[in-house]
């Protein structure tokens, strides 16, 4: 699946460009991320988007128009770290929520892939939790599907 990090867009046009050119190469589904470089390129005025929450909201539709048929997005089992503090995993969890809604109001299928987790019972709580408020947001279109990511061998002095 490509991947577009919404900090790597200086103008919308150059999106749109790159979609166009994917879509014209059999692409119909795409992982939108914010990219590890966001804050920087935002305070140096690098980057249109403010996020994959907001690429989302400005480009849905259009993602839509050009070809796209379905969204992956990043789900964070324990908090975005980018979020700090304890309640990241709340903030982490209304974010991907926003996410989710910009996709089914443009009728993209939404697949959410968990980001690294060591905590089961971290994972399979937040699994539960956002399966419930996600799929209760597209009642009535296609369910959110999840992908569980796993870890392999990670140093876990992280």
């Amino acid at each position: 699946i490509p991947h577009l990090p919404a900090s790597r867009f200086r103008a919308r046009g150059e999106l749109h460009e790159l979609v166009a050119r994917l879509v014209d190469s059999g692409v119909q589904q795409l992982l939108v991320v914010g990219g590890n470089d966001l804050r920087e390129r935002l305070a140096s005025g690098t980057c249109v988007y403010a996020g994959a929450g907001g690429l989302l909201q400005q480009e849905a539709d259009e993602l839509r128009r050009r070809g796209i048929r379905r969204v992956a997005l990043a789900g964070h089992p324990e908090g975005h770290p980018g979020l700090g503090g304890r309640s990241a995993e709340e903030a982490s969890m209304r974010l991907l929520e926003e996410k989710v809604d910009s996709c089914l109001q443009a009728h993209l299928e939404v697949v959410v892939a968990s980001q690294l987790s060591f905590d089961a019972r971290c994972l399979v709580a937040w699994l539960h939790r956002a399966r419930c408020l996600l799929n209760d947001r597209a009642a009535g279109s296609t369910n959110v599907q999840f992908h569980i990511g796993f870890p392999g061998p990670t140093p876990f002095g992280r």
